[in-house]
């Protein structure tokens, strides 16, 4: 017939004949002796109540709180890492320095000799106004901005879903533990 053990802490174990002289693990980290089955007598008997470590949850301690941030974080920057790299791949990179001087010469070429005397005549009136980089260059920085902030995002993305994984692992070794006590 199955015992109560209480440790000093409080927290009841069933403990059987069959764990008799043995040590088992207190969740407040102590190292309790199962007396000998002479002495097991003595102690109050389990009446088919449902052990404190079965209805204890595992996620009432720090592990709910922690796997939840975790989850949490790992799907918010997930999320914002696959945002910054649909942002990316909807940037056009493929326009360079040289398809600028090329396009360029094509509508130059375009130009008779009236139209340039006009343009001319116009950047002589108004002059061609404030030096800017060119909009490829700054698509081109913007999609490298993207790049690295989904790589960023992808790897604290990663990091909370490792975490993740570890308290899940340490949730699973604790069931472990108190289904074998």
């Amino acid at each position: 017939m199955d015992r109560i053990l209480t440790c000093e802490c409080g927290y009841e174990h069933i403990v059987s004949p069959s764990q008799a002289g043995r040590q088992i693990d207190c969740p407040c980290g102590k190292k309790l002796e199962v007396p000998s089955l002479r002495e097991l007598r003595a102690l109050p008997a389990a009446e088919q109540a449902v052990p404190a470590a079965v209805t204890e949850s595992v996620w009432r301690t720090w592990r709910g709180p922690t796997m939840a941030t975790a989850v949490a974080v790992f799907l918010i920057c997930g999320g914002m890492s696959l945002r910054f790299l649909m942002q990316r791949m909807s940037i056009d990179t493929s326009y360079t320095e040289e398809t600028e001087i090329q396009l360029g010469n094509e509508l130059f070429d375009q130009y008779g000799p009236d139209a340039l005397s006009m343009v001319w005549e116009d950047y002589q009136t108004y002059g061609i106004g404030p030096k800017q980089r060119p909009p490829f260059l700054r698509l081109r920085e913007i999609a490298r901005q993207r790049s690295i902030l989904a790589g960023v995002t992808g790897g604290i993305a990663l990091l909370a879903l490792a975490g993740a994984f570890g308290v899940w692992l340490s949730a699973r070794r604790l069931l472990r533990q108190r289904t074998a006590a």
